[in-house]
């Protein structure tokens, strides 16, 4: 079994082991999600990267969770995929998402000492303001 599937099928067999890190869980999740779309038309990279008129090695960037897509490249990945943009973020049925809405606050934050807090944010907004949002949030261990 090809690195990529391999983590893949184990991520989705095992209890998610997520980076604690926004902006890495937020990859991590979109590359999961990706990756099952892609092998549910049973793509490959080559292919998904064709339709959508991207390069192979972006859709291997977005698969091995090092890098979020730009609204545009969302764009053409629903489109290649044929689904609404919303079905490639996780939570993205509309089940999904109206139960992580109704189960979470909208806004909470919890003050953990040393002058930090832990923020939480379920709110619908556009994604453009998602996508800069978090690219505002610092990395882990900075």
């Amino acid at each position: 079994m090809p690195r990529i599937a391999k983590r893949h099928a184990e991520a989705e067999n095992a209890a998610p082991d997520l980076p604690s890190d926004p902006l890495a869980k937020a990859k991590e999740l979109f590359a999961r999600r990706l990756y099952r779309l892609m092998m549910s038309k049973g793509w490959n990279q080559a292919e998904l990267g064709r339709r959508a008129d991207l390069g192979r090695d972006v859709i291997n960037k977005y698969i091995n969770a090092r890098a979020l897509p730009t609204p545009e490249s969302v764009q053409k990945l629903a489109i290649a995929l044929g689904i609404p943009t919303i079905r490639l973020y996780p939570g993205g049925d509309e089940t999904g998402l109206e139960a992580t809405q109704a189960e979470i606050p909208p806004v909470s934050m919890k003050v953990t000492g040393n002058g930090k807090a832990l923020l939480q944010v379920n709110m619908e907004m556009d994604q453009n303001l998602a996508i800069q949002i978090l690219g505002m949030l610092p990395r882990a261990g900075a």
